[in-house]
């Protein structure tokens, strides 16, 4: 779990804060 939030913690330039947002609820959700 770690592993994938770092990669998606990185492009948070490329990536919307919106969908950010929404993955790490998603996470926090399973």
């Amino acid at each position: 779990e770690t592993r994938q939030c770092l990669p998606l913690a990185a492009p948070t330039t490329s990536l919307p804060t919106r969908h950010h947002q929404a993955v790490l609820l998603a996470q926090r959700s399973i």
